[in-house]
This record gives structure tokens, sequence and C-alpha cells, in this order.
């Protein structure tokens, strides 16, 4: 009984080593590799911005497909020159939206905060940096659903569907219904905003609820961002069921 008490104890200990370790990249990429059980998955990256999430894929992927959505030029731009020659990513200057459209992108003073809402006025008190939020211009971009795009693409199934909208997460959910209604979408990683830093932003509960209603779970949350020891956003990885049922072999032996 002791021999197995302290085994199990080391075996825990080991767990929380490797999780650790690997933590220092991304874990949420960590439990999608071993679930999915694949080196090429079909990746569609909304919100590429410059090509931070991209390189991560890259290197935890060997053949991955990877599809980066971006619609500010400027970022576009330097995405486009950083995987010129990588044929495994494509690049599209485009936004997402729940409808094919154009709408006005608010080019920010940080690029990272560009969006197609407007900020809310105490956006900047909320992150404690008040120059960062401040638009600059703005530029009529050219926007597509996901289905539209799958369809253009003849993409049939998507393992990670990666949102980063800042705030135009309820949007781009809702042009891809008939993905998620055909339970082609395995994975959906959404950054979740818990304080109004943009104006109609996406709320919490109607991301949960539009995934919810089409056959999605919450896996776990990652990289959570505070400010003053409360909780401003979060990325949350989803799972649709039908595919996690599939993999419960090898969610059992997770670590």
């Amino acid at each position: 009984m002791i021999k197995t008490f302290k085994f199990l104890k080391l075996k825990e200990k080991w767990k929380k080593s490797f999780r650790k370790r690997f933590s220092q990249k991304n874990p949420a990429l960590y439990y999608i590799k071993r679930i999915l059980s694949s080196e090429s998955p079909l990746i569609i990256d909304v919100g590429a911005h410059v090509g931070q999430s991209a390189m991560e894929y890259l290197e935890v992927f060997k053949n991955p497909s990877i599809q980066c959505i971006e619609p500010c030029e400027e970022s576009f731009e330097i995405l486009v020159k950083r995987f010129c020659d990588d044929k495994r990513v494509k690049c599209f200057n485009i936004g997402f939206a729940d409808k094919n459209e154009k709408l006005n992108l608010n080019i920010n003073h940080s690029s990272d905060t560009n969006s197609f809402l407007d900020f809310t006025e105490n956006a900047g008190v909320i992150w404690q940096n008040s120059e960062h939020f401040q638009t600059k211009s703005c530029k009529q971009i050219e926007c597509f659903t996901l289905d539209a795009f799958c369809s253009q693409q003849r993409i049939n199934q998507i393992d990670i569907l990666k949102l980063d909208a800042q705030g135009f997460e309820k949007n781009i959910l809702i042009g891809g219904i008939e993905k998620m209604k055909s339970n082609e979408i395995n994975f959906i990683y959404t950054e979740v905003s818990f304080q109004h830093t943009y104006k109609d932003q996406t709320k919490v509960h109607e991301v949960f609820e539009i995934l919810y209603n089409h056959n999605f779970e919450v896996f776990n949350f990652f990289e959570n961002v505070t400010k003053s020891s409360q909780l401003i956003q979060a990325n949350i990885l989803f799972i649709n069921k039908k595919f996690k049922n599939s993999k419960s072999s090898i969610l059992h032996y997770l670590v």
C-alpha cells in the first residue's frame, strides 16, 4: 500500500512537471496535438496578426495546413513576408463576419487591438494603458462568413479554428453555423473578454450559448489575463462532442 501511494505521488509529480515544461510554449496546443494524433492538422487562424500563433503551430506540428486571416493591411504585409517561403501557410487579407459584406476596421495605436468594433470610453482604464487604446484611422475591409470561405477554399474538415477577433467572436461564430452543425470543426480556441473593452463586444455567455447549442463543450481555460487581481480576458478551448467521443481512449490517458 505504501509503495503504491509513493508511486502515485511520483507519477502525479511527473505529470505536473511535464505540463509545466510544455506550458512555457502553449499548453492548449499540447492537449490539441495529443488528442488529434496528427502532424497535419488543418488550422484556420482568424486574427492572425503578424503570425505569432502560426509560428507556434509550425513548431508543434510537422506538416500543418494553416489559413491565416488578417484584415489589417500593415499586419498582413508582415505576415506575408514572414511566411512567403512556407507552402504550409496561406495568408488572406480579409475579415470574417456573420455575413458577406464590407465592414469598417478600426486601425489602432497598438495593432493587436485592431477591431471592427469601437473602444469603450474606459478601455484604457481597464487595461491600465490608455495609450494603446486609441484609434488612428479606419479602413473598409471585405469580409466573408467562415462557411463561405470554406466553400470557396474547398475545406471540408477544420481541426483547429482559432479566434482572436477583439470582441467580434460572436459574429464569426454565427458565420460558421453550418460547419458546426455538420460537426466539421474539432476544436475552437477563442479569446473571450470579461470586461467591456469594445462597444457591442461579444459577451462570454453568448460564446457559450452558440457553441453549446452546436455540439461543443469547454475543454479548459488558458492564458488568463488579470489586472488589479480581476480577470480581464482568457482563452478557452472548446471541443466538439462527437469528436471527443471518438477520442475517448486518448482522453482517458492525458496527463
